[in-house]
């Protein structure tokens, strides 16, 4: 047993890719391994912060953002996931 809330533990997963076929695979794959329902929501909204906030602190750090690209595009990413997701 964990402690925290364990969709934190998948906030990167929904970027891994360029869809987000591989996150809701691990996350059926994981529900069926240990019984705990994945909640997307709950992991998006912790993906959400996690992309903002690494894309806000790098660009006014000026620290090259991972994987190359702007704020602009990682936002726009963001959004294609969400809406891959159809939760906009």
């Amino acid at each position: 047993m964990s402690l925290g809330d364990l969709h934190y533990d998948f906030r990167y997963l929904p970027a891994q890719e360029s869809s987000v076929e591989l996150f809701t695979l691990v996350a059926t794959a994981y529900a069926a391994l240990t019984g705990k329902q994945i909640e997307i929501e709950r992991v998006m909204a912790w993906h959400i912060r996690t992309v903002l906030g690494d894309a806000l602190w790098r660009g006014e750090a000026k620290v090259p953002l991972p994987g190359g690209g702007t704020v602009q595009l990682w936002i726009e990413q963001l959004a294609a996931r969400m809406a891959e997701l159809r939760m906009v």
